[in-house]
């Protein structure tokens, strides 16, 4: 799996299954969140905000790419009980920690706040890059095209001429890229367990957490008197003449 930026989500490419994008949305205003799939998130993001009757837009929070869509969603309901689907849910603290701690990644990016207008907006820029990059495409081709009939005629005249060889250059991975990268889906990671565990217990129960942490006060407390006692030269540190 690997997670992209949501400003990024208008010039994502369509998938086809088993690899798809999962988008994680905020209705600005409910406050409710979605988790849901798409093969094209542009046609996605518009279908949404056509759907809605609110004031306010939606909020992107995150857009993860992964390449087996069945084993992503067996994932998240083994983890944190969770599925995809297009109904508005909404969340308590605990469930909100349990999305910040998933692998949907919501805090690798920043959000974006999206609403019809600034959709459309989006796809007009959007057609019109593609527009220029195709233009300039075809202007190269054209002057590939004109220098290797000029090269063609001068071959004739003074025989074969050697190509120039192009080298090709790998292209450069980001460190974000390098990070995102996309890892098998049933490693999970021991620190984020113990996480997960520290977070219910300081929103469920905030007094046994308590608790825990003044018997381990005590312990070390006790494990440093009882070391006191047993080794005199703690008390009485040995004097050098």
């Amino acid at each position: 799996m690997r997670s992209l930026p949501p400003s990024s989500y208008i010039a994502l490419p369509k998938l086809q299954l088993p690899a798809s994008y999962i988008c994680v949305l905020r209705d600005v205003d409910s406050g409710c969140y979605r988790i849901d799939k798409t093969q094209a998130p542009p046609g996605f993001i518009e279908d949404v905000l056509a759907e809605r009757d609110g004031d306010y837009g939606i909020e992107l929070l995150a857009i993860v790419r992964t390449a087996d869509l069945d084993a992503f969603e067996s994932l998240l309901h083994e983890r944190h009980d969770a599925s995809l689907g297009v109904q508005w849910m909404s969340l308590d603290d605990y469930q909100l920690a349990e999305l910040r701690n998933s692998a949907l990644q919501i805090n690798a990016f920043h959000s974006s706040y999206l609403t019809a207008q600034q959709h459309h907006h989006a796809l007009a820029s959007a057609g019109a890059a593609a527009t220029s990059d195709a233009v300039k495409r075809a202007g190269g081709e054209t002057r590939e095209s004109g220098q290797a009939t000029l090269q063609g005629l001068l071959s004739n005249r003074v025989g074969a001429a050697k190509q120039p060889r192009r080298r090709t250059r790998r292209p450069i991975r980001t460190r974000s890229e390098l990070w995102n990268q996309e890892m098998p889906p049933e490693q999970a990671s021991l620190r984020q367990r113990i996480d997960d565990k520290i977070n219910h217990l300081f929103v469920n129960d905030p007094v046994l957490l308590l608790a825990i942490l003044i018997l381990i006060v005590f312990a070390v407390f006790f494990a440093f008197v009882a070391l006191i006692v047993t080794n005199p030269t703690w008390r009485y540190p040995t004097v050098i003449r």
